[in-house]
């Protein structure tokens, strides 16, 4: 039986992609630079990099926070620029809280017979603005972010940290559902927690998930499959 659901954020409940532009373009329209949509290209290139590479363990925290951001200046030519766009684009990504279709009426439902934790990776500030900007907070019984926890998912760590945040449940009574190859499915498979893949790209892999959706409205109906 199902005790508790575990939510990734970013492109699982909160829409990322369009938090990310709208911030980097309000960030680039504070210093005074053009929006050009090459600029959002470099600098998305840059920063999944530097998250892949974290999840990897090949760089830090703060270096993927100093390198992203003098990584685009660096290639436009302003690389004196780097630290003020930073916090700049830090400051209004911080108060990004666009929804994936579907998700607060998801949550809500949930919430009804279900405990519900989000359980992200990313900078603390960040996260904590844009889950009060979005008012998707309230839902959840227990909330990690990887910078607090230390660690990062897919490492087995942050998963450590969570079921410590969980409490005493089997694993076996824990869904993790949640976007990421890299990051969620894989550290939720190899902890022993059954899985979920939102999948809206309709992708292929070969990871095991025990199940896969396309939209947030069909979590009650895998969720009843567990249950069953």
């Amino acid at each position: 039986m199902l005790q508790w659901i575990v939510f990734d954020a970013d492109d699982t409940l909160m829409d990322f992609q369009l938090a990310q532009e709208k911030a980097f373009y309000s960030a680039l329209e504070k210093m005074g630079l053009e929006k050009k949509e090459a600029y959002l290209e470099n600098y998305k290139y840059h920063s999944e990099s530097l998250w892949r590479a974290l999840e990897r363990g090949e760089v830090t925290k703060p270096e993927l926070l100093e390198q992203r951001f003098y990584r685009f200046c660096r290639d436009q030519g302003f690389p004196e620029l780097h630290e003020e766009l930073n916090e700049t684009y830090i400051q209004e990504l911080s108060k990004r809280g666009e929804l994936i279709h579907g998700a607060r009426e998801v949550l809500e439902e949930l919430a009804k017979d279900y405990k519900l934790a989000l359980a992200t990776n990313g900078v603390s500030r960040i996260q904590k603005g844009r889950l009060e900007a979005s008012g998707i907070g309230k839902y959840f019984n227990a909330i990690l972010i990887s910078e607090d926890t230390g660690y990062e998912k897919p490492h087995k760590g942050f998963f450590n940290a969570m079921i410590d945040k969980l409490g005493d449940v089997p694993l076996r009574e824990i869904l993790f559902i949640g976007d990421s190859l890299s990051s969620d499915m894989p550290g939720a498979l190899d902890y022993g927690l059954l899985t979920c893949w939102y999948n809206p790209r309709g992708e292929k892999t070969n990871l095991g998930v025990h199940s896969i959706i396309k939209t947030l409205e069909e979590i009650p109906q895998c969720i009843k499959r567990f249950a069953d």
